[in-house]
């Protein structure tokens, strides 16, 4: 189950307590396509996640509406996902979040999509989207040809201790907002990023009032060689919450091995 949440403009959106995927979206053309038979506190099922670029056409041509387009061409994602993956979009949680396709003035439009599946893994998922290069998909109003696909995700994995300020003493609502405070730092230092989806992995209190946290860090339109030392300057900086100034005091990051 998702529920939705305004931070001055972004979409937050979480699949459990303890994790978020987020956005930069304007409200404008994006369209959102979701359906989660997980409960909130149903943390078992494993997500793969990816943010893909292509370029695309559509017979009959639908550029002169940048909604109706972006839509249609959602639509036609949608079912060659469910073709590849029945049973993940049927009983498992999935989110595909399509910005507005943008015009190229030759007839064609560049469409970037946020996928998130459950019961299917990293590779597979970028795989199966990448191959859809040269091909033809139906939406409902019409044919796309999709073109080439590249599909940029940076993924790292952080062990921090951190200490609040105010102390925040509930662990899930401290498990909340540190991730918030990762989530803000990553989207003010990456403006262009198409998503963030982050996950406390692990999360312990300590006796003085810090938290030992693993955190899945995970950023489209990102390179590990961008996020990665972005993360790790975050030692010895305070990040901020929305409920609380996060001091990190010790800890590192680590590309994610799938």
């Amino acid at each position: 189950m998702f529920f939705t949440k305004n931070f001055a403009g972004l979409l937050v959106f979480a699949t459990a307590a303890v994790a978020r995927i987020s956005s930069t979206a304007s409200v404008g053309a994006v369209s959102r396509f979701s359906n989660f038979a997980l409960s909130p506190d149903d943390t078992s099922s494993q997500f793969a996640f990816t943010s893909c670029t292509t370029v695309v056409s559509s017979v009959p041509d639908l550029s002169g509406n940048v909604q109706n387009a972006t839509d249609d061409f959602q639509l036609a994602e949608v079912t060659l996902l469910e073709n590849e993956y029945p049973q993940s979009l049927a009983s498992e949680g999935f989110e595909l979040l399509t910005y507005a396709i943008k015009p190229n003035g030759d007839g064609t439009g560049t469409a970037t999509t946020v996928f998130l599946i459950g019961g299917v893994t990293n590779d597979n998922l970028t795989s199966f989207v990448q191959s859809w290069d040269g091909i033809t998909a139906n939406g409902s109003t019409a044919v796309w040809t999709i073109g080439e696909v590249v599909c940029t995700v940076a993924r790292v994995t952080c062990n921090f201790v951190m200490s609040p300020t105010p102390a925040v003493s509930n662990i899930t609502d401290a498990g909340n907002d540190l991730l918030d405070a990762q989530i803000f730092q990553i989207l003010d230092q990456f403006p262009f990023t198409t998503s963030v989806l982050s996950d406390n992995d692990a999360i312990a209190a300590n006796t003085d009032g810090s938290y030992n946290a693993t955190s899945s860090l995970q950023a489209g339109n990102v390179t590990n060689d961008e996020l990665l030392p972005f993360a790790n300057s975050w030692v010895g900086e305070t990040i901020s919450g929305e409920e609380a100034q996060w001091f990190v005091e010790a800890g590192s990051c680590v590309e994610q091995q799938d």
